[in-house]
């Protein structure tokens, strides 16, 4: 048992668009006790606060790592999860009205 490695789960938030710039991943589900320790990483996203807790506030498409490691054993489990972005603005088209 003691060589037995944490649980990761890494659920996602909403999309990302231009009027909701920024959502909370969960890790909930994740080990959670005496030395257990969490750290998301991201390529291509970004991590605005909470990167070493199971609630970080992201502010970018991206893919998200967790990492869970459990300092008793130091082994390692990883889960990630996809933000998507719908982030493109709207086209805008005007006419002169004299014409």
């Amino acid at each position: 048992l003691a060589n037995n490695p944490p649980v990761a789960v890494a659920t996602g938030g909403d999309t990302l668009t231009c009027l909701n710039n920024q959502t909370t991943l969960s890790g909930a589900g994740s080990s959670t006790g005496a030395g257990i320790s969490y750290a998301w990483t991201t390529q291509g996203g970004q991590i605005l606060s909470g990167q070493n807790t199971l609630s970080p506030v992201v502010g970018a498409p991206g893919t998200y790592v967790l990492a869970v490691t459990n300092s008793a054993n130091n082994c390692v489990s990883f889960d990630t999860v996809a933000v998507a972005g719908n982030l493109v603005a709207p086209q805008v088209a005007l006419s002169d009205p004299g014409a």
